[in-house]
């Protein structure tokens, strides 16, 4: 690391002259030398602070794309089930396909409401928001019991 050094911070101590060459001793003021480690234990503390913080949006974003990766798998599934979920929440033909499109209703609907929210809320926090409705529609899809339940969990899935 470079340090600032100004001429204040030597101070000259003469030598008894020799005969073959006259030169000059400068050592490093005592005061300045603990000044310079203690700033360069600040730079060391704070780059480790920002490598921590660093570290931590990096497993917080790999944990989220996990989640949204298997969030939206359910899209895929419940056209594949549809038969087993017929057979088993006894629905008819139409709630079993309206129940297919209602992630695809919610999407419309989550980027209708997308672009007003993202003026008045930070990214940040609407991304927090849009996550705990996530988790809220997974909810309702995985121990709902009624088919308004699942429309439900599967619109808020979609919308966001």
């Amino acid at each position: 690391m470079l340090a600032n050094f100004s001429v204040d911070d030597f101070k000259a101590i003469p030598t008894e002259p020799s005969p073959s060459s006259h030169t000059i001793n400068m050592e490093v003021n005592s005061d300045h030398g603990s000044q310079f480690s203690a700033n360069q234990a600040f730079l060391e503390n704070q780059e480790n602070a920002r490598n921590a913080r660093n570290r931590t949006k990096q497993i917080v974003f790999v944990i989220l794309f996990i989640a949204l990766l298997l969030a939206r798998t359910d899209q895929g599934i419940v056209p594949a089930i549809a038969t087993n979920l017929k057979e088993q929440f006894n629905m008819n033909s139409l709630e079993i396909g309206s129940l297919g499109s209602m992630v695809y209703l919610g999407a419309t609907a989550g980027c209708v409401m997308a672009i007003p929210l993202l003026d008045i809320l930070p990214t940040k926090v609407a991304l927090v928001a849009c996550y705990i409705v996530q988790g809220i529609a997974l909810y309702l899809f995985t121990f709902s019991a009624e088919w308004f339940d699942l429309a439900a969990g599967r619109f808020l899935s979609g919308a966001c």
